[in-house]
């Protein structure tokens, strides 16, 4: 027979645990919802946070060790922000600590244990949230490979395997105090077990710890009734960091004590206290971080390689953003293990958020969202409505959009162009009573129609100066034109497809001009074409301004097209010879007679050097055509370009995606070998 009183009770869990789930499933979609309104063009980034997160944040009791969410992304996209809103919505910003991660850390503890017990709220077996940042600067492998032993931090990686800590180190610390006695102070003794404390005493001025936080005969801290003593900044500094130090005493020891009381013991009690709790059995017991959310969030220069192709300011966010999108869970577990060990890299999981770069469209919608609170705000505190012109966003964004950079160059220049003007022009509205402020960019200037009245301010934007320095130096222009105008050339003839950008006047005086082109597979055949690309600049500057008037822009190609034919000969083994050559490799299982190769590898450059000569001259007629635009205006359209290749008989196409890869269609190739094979 069913006991009443037990069937009651598990009708009232099962009631509360879907009253609770229920509830937190709606304040998890709220989060959702409230992260896609602040967040730009990672709507399905987070809503795969979301589902994450999940059963965590519903029944975090079920966890048996923590969840762990992956964040990689370019900078200024919004990885770092994305986690602190979302702890503020879900109710856990007092549950909620932050580590930026370093092999050599500014914190005033170097391991993870003491900053997680150094933080009041999180709690030993509770749910809370942990943010480990910029996991770039942290690492256990270096550039070739061979482990770091000497870092800091290293208790992470127990931490990420199974939420518990040993609490061995911080006793081994306990027990140094201890024996210890006769050190000076305690405050001293804490320094020894790497807890660094701001302290100007043994410099004559005669002061103790128990000056700073002990409490003297007479029952006042720092003094006596008699002499009272006004703190200078450089005290209260101390006392800052002394708090912290008795907090790291009060979290060694797990004491329920307020710190205030603690600050109040003696010496010989605080060594009392010491011995006691080390008797206590509990004390040894693991810290369990189970129930915690662990975010690892970090920019991967390694997988977000192509951000350094050329100029941030030139390159078209939307061929950024296209790449992006294709980076893959497996570039990103091959970019760790530059940085971590396999075995530590399997500890951060498999819930790896890959943020996409930021296209046209999200930088548009940003600066748009940005004008538009400005007007909201100006309405609000002023009454006054306030118009901008399309102008003034083209402005915004020619001067303030570093691709590569994210968001903060974008507000920056907003507050630069848009907020540092508006004082004076509203307060011309106000005097002459108008209510309404039309904003435009004309002729350098920022002009505004306030009524019947137009004032202005003059502007020029920094990146607009720059491009302007470089469209009127005529010999730079046709220098850079007949330059990137061959790359553009050659590339058509010999892959039948437009470049996605030709650009021969850049922003910035360090380069001429670039031509952004599409991968090609890695094939022989491919590899050579690519050289061909890479070595016409230089022929073309030969061609069209004299073999002595060849300049050292191609310095940046040429290592290209050496680099893609040393692979080839001792790589690839796309050469006479056919073992792998690299005398930096220290294991047995490579060539190490680099020496022979070298001849190879040049005889490679020559040859594909008169081979991207003669093509030129070919095909002069097109460079020409090509080079003509070019000395007028900064780029190319690709469809321009099309359209000029079109005319002098090359069939060049245009590519869908900026991650087409141009090879061989080798499915074909097989159905042909198999053929072949059939009929003989």
């Amino acid at each position: 027979m069913t006991n009443p009183e037990v069937t009651e009770s598990i009708v009232i869990n099962k009631e509360e645990l879907i009253k609770r789930i229920q509830e937190r499933k709606n304040i998890l979609k709220n989060a959702e919802k409230e992260l896609k309104k602040h967040f730009v063009g990672i709507d399905k980034e987070i809503e795969y946070v979301i589902k994450s997160i999940q059963t965590w944040y519903i029944a975090p009791e079920l966890s048996t060790r923590p969840v762990i969410v992956c964040l990689w992304g370019p900078t200024g996209v919004g990885k770092t922000d994305l986690v602190r809103r979302l702890v503020k919505l879900l109710g856990f910003k007092d549950k909620y600590c932050e580590i930026e991660m370093g092999n050599q850390t500014s914190s005033w503890s170097k391991s993870v244990s003491s900053l997680l017990r150094g933080h009041a709220n999180i709690e030993s077996g509770k749910p809370s949230v942990l943010l480990l940042d910029e996991i770039q600067r942290f690492r256990t492998v270096d550039e070739q490979g061979c482990d770091i032993l000497d870092y800091e931090m290293k208790d992470v990686w127990t931490l990420l395997s199974d939420g518990k800590l040993p609490f061995k180190a911080e006793i081994d610390s306990l027990m140094s105090m201890l024996w210890d006695y006769n050190k000076p102070s305690l405050i001293q003794q804490h320094r020894n077990v790497g807890v660094p404390v701001i302290s100007k005493m043994g410099k004559g001025t005669g002061k103790t710890f128990k000056h700073l936080v002990g409490k003297s005969q007479s029952g006042v801290i720092g003094g006596t009734p008699d002499e009272p003593e006004e703190e200078s900044e450089e005290e209260k500094l101390e006392k800052k960091y002394n708090y912290y130090t008795l907090n790291y005493y009060k979290e060694l020891l797990r004491l329920d004590d307020p710190i205030e009381e603690i600050a109040t013991w003696s010496e010989e009690k605080k060594h009392q206290v010491i011995i006691q709790r080390m008797k206590d059995k509990s004390i040894y017991d693991e810290e369990d971080y189970t129930k915690m959310l662990i975010f690892i969030s970090g920019n991967l220069d390694e997988a977000y390689g192509f951000t350094k192709d050329a100029k941030e300011v030139d390159i078209d966010a939307d061929i950024l953003y296209d790449i992006s999108k294709k980076i893959s869970i497996l570039d990103i577990k091959g970019a760790l293990s530059k940085r971590f060990r396999p075995e530590q890299i399997s500890r951060m999981g498999n819930t790896h958020v890959i943020y996409p770069s930021l296209n046209r469209a999200s930088f548009e919608s940003i600066i748009e969202r940005k004008i538009n609170k400005i007007i909201e705000d100006i309405k609000t505190k002023t009454d006054i409505n306030l118009s901008v012109d399309s102008s003034i966003r083209k402005l915004i964004y020619d001067n303030g959009v570093f691709p590569t950079q994210g968001t903060r160059p974008v507000f920056s220049t907003i507050s630069e162009i848009l907020e540092a003007s508006l004082p004076d022009f509203i307060l011309k509205a106000l005097v002459t009573s108008n209510d309404d402020i039309c904003l435009k960019y004309e002729n350098k200037k920022i002009i505004a129609e306030i009524g019947n009245i137009s004032c202005s301010k003059k502007y020029s934007g920094t990146l607009d100066k720059l491009r302007e320095i470089n469209r009127n130096n005529s010999d730079t222009r046709a220098l850079a034109a007949v330059h990137e105008a061959a790359h553009a050339v050659i590339h058509a003839v010999m892959f039948n497809m437009v470049p996605h950008q030709i650009v021969a006047t850049p922003v910035s005086s360090e380069m001429e001009g670039f031509v952004y082109s599409q991968n090609t597979a890695l094939s022989k055949d491919m590899i050579h074409k690519r050289i061909r690309v890479l070595l016409a600049g230089k022929e073309a500057e030969k061609l069209v301004f004299g073999e002595m008037n060849q300049t050292s822009g191609a310095f940046s190609d040429l290592r290209k097209a050496t680099h893609l034919a040393t692979n080839m000969v001792r790589s690839y083994a796309m050469s006479e010879w056919t073992s792998l050559i690299d005398h930096h490799q220290r294991d047995g299982d490579v060539n190490h007679d680099v020496q022979k190769t070298n001849q190879i590898i040049e005889d490679i450059i020559h040859n594909e050097t008169l081979i991207t000569a003669e093509l030129l001259k070919t095909y002069k007629a097109l460079l020409i055509d090509t080079i003509e635009p070019l000395t007028k205006q900064d780029k190319i359209d690709p469809k321009l370009f099309r359209d000029i290749c079109k005319k002098h008989g090359v069939k060049a196409g245009l590519s869908k995606s900026s991650e087409d890869v141009i090879g061989w269609q080798y499915s074909v190739k097989l159905n042909e070998f198999k053929k072949t094979e059939k009929s003989s």
